[in-house]
């Protein structure tokens, strides 16, 4: 059976992430999951998802969602900023007829009315929906130690997120045949929300989990979210330069894991793109 999705990819992932989106089209498609591309969206909002700009995150949260019902699908959504945003507008808009009701008014001169018929997945959670289907694709069984990174938005505030499964990513990794690393500071926010405001703060808070990963052996880090992806990718050569330390732990998205346990290659899962070389781990396959 085939699950067709619109694909929301947001702004950082078509700009920043190339690797992303090649890996998670070449998976879904092997997988089954149907892509149709959302033309003409807009950002999610999140960066003004504060009480000061409520209006105008909802209304350019509500503007996508109107699209993808116009498209008559639910929303796969690979980014945990843009997840976070989307499902907390689309609950609002869903539960609150009076505040519907306002935003299709702000909305009235784009053409977009959202009725509140859709649903907002994250890709793990489209991923992890398929996995039987995905044990019988796995040719290359990953015999690695990865160590998984969920990071905030897919998971808080709990009560809007409501993922009924904390260990979805864990189970995922092991679905590759990799074994899923434990860590203290597995909970932990990667720091990239601070970049802007105080740096050293915000590397501070990579570093720590960094070499956690690296005493505990990890082959790799895995990550289902861009920024948090660039925190620790982009983010250990900073450290490098900034305070002389190397970890050399290469940080790959989920669906590039999961692609090479299928027998694709590196190349065509975008696995170049990374700062950190995934040389070295590669080998052990």
């Amino acid at each position: 059976m085939t699950d067709k999705y619109a694909l929301f990819l947001g702004c950082t992932i078509p700009t920043k992430d190339f690797g992303y989106e090649a890996s998670l089209r070449k998976v879904c498609g092997k997988i089954g999951i149907e892509i149709a591309d959302m033309e003409g969206y807009i950002c999610c909002g999140y960066p003004s998802e504060t009480p000061v700009a409520h209006d105008t995150w909802l209304a350019m949260s509500a503007y996508n969602i109107a699209l993808a019902e116009d498209m008559g699908l639910d929303m796969m959504v690979p980014c945990n900023g843009c997840y976070g945003a989307l499902k907390r507008a689309n609950k609002i808009l869903k539960e609150d007829a009076k505040e519907r009701e306002h935003i299709n008014e702000i909305l009235k001169d784009t053409g977009r009315h959202v009725k509140g018929e859709i649903e907002i997945k994250h890709l793990i959670e489209v991923l992890h929906s398929k996995k039987d289907e995905i044990v019988k694709l796995i040719k290359k069984p990953l015999k690695i130690a990865a160590a998984p990174h969920l990071g905030c938005h897919i998971i808080r505030p709990s009560e809007i997120m409501q993922l009924e499964n904390p260990d979805i990513l864990d189970e995922m990794i092991e679905l590759t045949g990799a074994e899923s690393v434990d860590y203290t500071s597995k909970d932990k926010c990667c720091g990239n929300v601070l970049r802007g405001l105080d740096e050293k703060i915000s590397l501070e808070i990579s570093k720590e989990k960094l070499q956690e990963l690296k005493d505990a052996g990890a082959d790799c880090m895995i990550t289902i979210c861009p920024a948090c992806h660039i925190q620790y990718d982009l983010g250990q050569m900073e450290i490098k330069t900034k305070y002389k330390e190397e970890y050399g732990i290469p940080v790959l998205h989920y669906p590039q894991l999961l692609g090479l346990a299928m027998g694709l290659g590196a190349d065509e899962l975008g696995i170049p793109f990374l700062k950190v070389k995934a040389d070295e781990m590669l080998a052990k396959l």
